[in-house]
């Protein structure tokens, strides 16, 4: 009996000071998720590619650059492909393609 006497106790003493810290603005509420920014998609041409190596390349320069999501590059279609948080990136992907010697072109 003096055992439950103390956990009620204990557990009214707990909500009380739940109660309070929340009264008092002490405990921050998060709010609700907003939607994630939807990926925005990157279409390039790059030209002066031979090799699997070149590939690897492009892929390991552009898939460092910080709010890049993903980036497929074909050897054969003389293609890059990349996804990124913030179209503002679309100048670092360039740079970084350039960078490494290759020619990069923008498709619509």
């Amino acid at each position: 009996m003096r055992i439950m006497l103390r956990l009620s106790s204990l557990a009214s003493f707990v909500v009380l000071i739940a109660c309070s810290a929340l009264a008092l603005g002490g405990c921050s509420r998060s709010e609700p998720a907003t939607s994630a920014a939807q990926p925005v998609a990157l279409h390039y041409t790059v030209e002066k590619m031979h090799c699997d190596g070149c590939v690897w390349a492009i892929s390991n320069k552009v898939t460092a650059i910080p709010g890049v999501t993903s980036c497929k590059v074909e050897l054969e279609a003389k293609t890059a492909d990349i996804e990124v948080t913030d179209a503002a990136l679309a100048s670092k992907v360039e740079d970084a393609i350039k960078r490494l010697g290759y020619e990069v072109a923008r498709k619509p």
